[in-house]
């Protein structure tokens, strides 16, 4: 599935929400969102999070990737310094990493994985 084009244009973006779109990748366009502060990806089909991700350390403070297919958390997800709400629930992860990055972390949810 695709996003509709010009979604980059709106640099104003601070919310968000890609929930049940059967995405098997985060749209690059995302990526390119300056002052995007909350992202949610409920519900799709998600194996991986795409390193461009990082792009958005300075304002990503919300994640919500819950009920994806995740097995394991990338390095660039960890090093979001700046999220305060990260939500993993129904996924498959089987090991979770040391977060020590997420250092502004006040909500995790980790519920229904394989840990």
């Amino acid at each position: 599935r695709a996003l509709p084009d010009g979604l980059e244009a709106l640099v104003g973006l601070r919310s968000l929400s890609l929930d049940h779109n059967e995405l098997s990748a985060l749209p690059a366009a995302v990526c390119q969102l300056p002052r995007l502060a909350h992202l949610s990806l409920f519900h799709n089909k998600l194996k991986a999070i795409d390193p461009a991700i990082l792009a958005l350390g300075p304002t990503l403070t919300r994640l919500g990737l819950q009920h994806n297919k995740l097995a394991v958390l990338p390095p660039a997800l960890l090093a979001l310094g700046s999220l305060t709400d990260l939500s993993l629930t129904h996924n498959r992860l089987g090991l979770l990493p040391p977060i020590g990055g997420l250092s502004s972390l006040t909500t995790l949810g980790l519920s229904h994985n394989q840990l």
